[in-house]
């Protein structure tokens, strides 16, 4: 939203008092790998139409959304007569030549290749990225690392100026334990009673650990509603 209107203001002289400009002719530069035909049919300006302030951030706007771009400005290139030359300027975001990975210990390189699935040539937006590191932490908790952390890195390719190396960096942390478990509410059974209910998660002690595992632990909270059922508490 900030972007549109930063470059509205970019044309914004042309449409005062709500007017609007007969389009000429609309150039594309800084397209290194999209067809510029594709972005003028995207941004939906015809050659020979009217264009008002609306169909501007309107245009901007359907760029925007391809997310292929981490900039799109539309310029005017000169005037003639009554009507304007336009020129879209994007910048594209780089292109991915190899993911490299470091501080994995806890997930094997497979598992994580599935989760990112990415590729050589693809695009590589903040989006992307960050939806990358969401899965990826996901995964993480399932093992009980809720401590886990990823930093990314880009740097450019080796192979080619025009793309870039994606380094992740994992800062897996130590497994979280389970210091105690307690109950609330429970009058018919005392804590003791209810704890050997659980299966799967089990306090701190010397002679073992307790991880702390999400999935394990609901299916320990359905033992218990289980047990309370068996004895007659169906509620």
């Amino acid at each position: 939203t900030t972007m549109t209107v930063l470059i509205f203001f970019a044309v914004a002289p042309l449409f005062a008092q709500g007017r609007t400009i007969k389009v000429l002719g609309v150039s594309v530069t800084g397209n290194a790998t999209t067809d510029a035909n594709m972005i003028r049919m995207q941004s939906g300006i015809m050659v020979g139409s009217d264009l008002s302030a609306e169909g501007v951030q309107d245009a901007i706007r359907k760029l925007w959304r391809l997310n292929l771009f981490s900039d799109v400005q539309l310029l005017v290139d000169r005037q003639v007569g009554d009507g304007y030359y336009l020129t879209i300027q994007v910048q594209e975001y780089p292109r991915l030549e190899k993911v490299e990975l470091e501080g994995n210990k806890k997930l094997k390189k497979d598992d994580i290749d599935e989760i990112l699935n990415y590729y050589s040539g693809q695009i590589v937006s903040p989006t992307s990225i960050s939806r990358s590191k969401t899965k990826l932490l996901e995964k993480y908790k399932e093992k009980g690392h809720l401590l886990a952390d990823i930093d990314v890195e880009q740097t450019p390719g080796t192979l080619d100026s025009n793309r870039v190396i994606v380094r992740f960096i994992f800062l897996e942390g130590k497994k979280v334990q389970v210091e105690r478990i307690r109950f609330f509410g429970n009058k018919a059974f005392n804590d003791n009673k209810l704890r050997k209910q659980l299966k799967e998660i089990k306090e701190d002690k010397w002679w073992r650990s307790a991880d702390f595992d999400r999935e394990k632990y609901e299916q320990d909270l359905l033992k218990i509603t289980e047990f309370y059922r068996n004895e007659g508490y169906r509620d």
